[in-house]
């Protein structure tokens, strides 16, 4: 390696080296660079045997490592041939007629949240038809189990899926949500099976306009995706034949929303939330707050929202479903972490009784009480996030959220009186 990486550095400059004991080794005049000369020293570097140095590996996250090794499966049996993958690829589509583009193999961007990895694990030891009605299929390349494993890390890598394995309990489905689903696909509402394919019964219509039977979808697709794409079709596939139903959905059934009605989180436990926080605050909190100045009241008042940091958990993939709408988390999560940096320097300027302690605990009232809200508005109203979106974090609207309410409350009433003390 010495001597390549001096012939290397020779390049610019012709200079007679001595390359071995009996010979001697006349670099060329190849008028490089200086960078040109660097990479050319590289690649004579990695020529050697033995291990590669550490300044020249790649270092990245699992998930890189999982996509650069996919990468070059998907290379070597030249998947972009037929498909479109990380947006490239899928040559053979130019050959197809654009009002038969359907016919054409499937883009694959987003696979790895679209489909179950144990389905894809399956479907790429031996392909399956998944449009039965097309005379072609994926051809079977008799992959091993570790390229098979490759390629379904790849996908899950790419979609940034953390937790990509799952288990569905079917005997844990709301019945009442099963019929509505039923009367929803049925030809009274959206006429679901006019384009798409039920096992052997055919949807009406030329081929052209067919979609993917459905009978597979149960074992197929990703529950999350299904919620995602039946929302916003064209934000997941641009230019899909698939129709959007929502908003707009028939008010009959779960309200009009795609989802259920209850929300994503139980209304009961919201409200049994504010009830159990009003017990203890009639019998221990308040009579505190009869006996203490303004200031100290405050201070312990405040003191539960120092802890609102946990907020950040709604950006921590595998504590939250990947299927939560990041116009609701991130505004949640760093509008929690504000409010408890706001907390903190609060509570150290009560203590010392600063004289700008009054207003910036107004500052943190008024900060904290309006993100609360906005985060319930957009659960609900504006953004409404599926149920089981919040995943292990439920316990954040039900539990901690309906005391920091009260607490809210309870601050915004000692700052509007008058009187330094809070006496009856």
């Amino acid at each position: 390696m010495r001597l390549e990486s001096r012939w290397a550095d020779t390049v610019q400059k012709p200079q007679r080296i001595p390359a071995l004991q009996f010979f001697w080794l006349c670099a060329p005049w190849l008028c490089a660079s200086c960078e040109r000369a660097w990479n050319l020293r590289v690649f004579l570097a990695g020529l050697t045997s033995g291990t590669v140095q550490e300044r020249y590996r790649m270092t990245g996250s699992e998930h890189q490592t999982q996509i650069v090794a996919g990468r070059r499966t998907v290379n070597f049996y030249n998947c972009v041939g037929c498909h479109i993958v990380e947006d490239r690829g899928g040559y053979v589509r130019r050959f197809y007629k654009e009002d038969q583009i359907n016919f054409a193999p499937p883009i694959l961007n987003g696979e790895g949240a679209k489909v179950q990895p144990q389905w894809l694990f399956t479907f790429l030891q031996g392909p399956t038809p998944i449009r039965p009605w097309l005379k072609i299929r994926m051809p079977t390349f008799h992959l091993t189990n570790q390229e098979d494993d490759t390629l379904v890390n790849y996908f899950t890598g790419l979609s940034d899926v953390n937790v990509p394995y799952m288990f569905i309990n079917t005997n844990l489905l709301a019945p009442v949500e099963l019929q509505a689903g039923a009367k929803l696909m049925s030809k009274d509402y959206f006429n679901c099976f006019s384009c798409h394919q039920q096992g052997d019964k055919k949807p009406e219509g030329p081929e052209s306009g067919w979609a993917p039977d459905l009978a597979l979808a149960h074992q197929r697709l990703s529950p999350e995706w299904i919620l995602a794409w039946i929302a916003n079709p064209p934000s997941i596939q641009p230019g899909t034949k698939m129709p959007s139903f929502y908003p707009g959905g028939p008010d009959d059934i779960l309200g009009g929303s795609f989802c259920s009605t209850d929300g994503f989180v139980d209304p009961h436990s919201v409200m049994m939330g504010f009830i159990a926080f009003g017990v203890v605050t009639n019998l221990y909190i308040l009579p505190h707050l009869w006996n203490s100045s303004r200031e100290n009241a405050l201070i312990a008042l405040i003191v539960p929202h120092a802890f609102r940091y946990v907020g950040l958990s709604f950006l921590v993939p595998g504590v939250v479903s990947p299927s939560l709408e990041q116009a609701f988390a991130l505004p949640a999560a760093y509008g929690d972490f504000c409010a408890s940096i706001l907390a903190l320097i609060a509570i150290f300027a009560l203590r010392a009784r600063s004289h700008w302690a009054i207003p910036l605990v107004w500052l943190f009232s008024i900060w904290g009480f309006a993100d609360l809200w906005l985060a319930m508005y957009q659960g609900v109203i504006g953004v409404g996030i599926m149920p089981g979106s919040l995943g292990a974090a439920f316990f954040i609207p039900t539990t901690i959220v309906p005391p920091l309410l009260i607490t809210h409350g309870l601050i915004f009433w000692l700052l509007l009186r008058a009187s330094q003390t809070v006496r009856t």
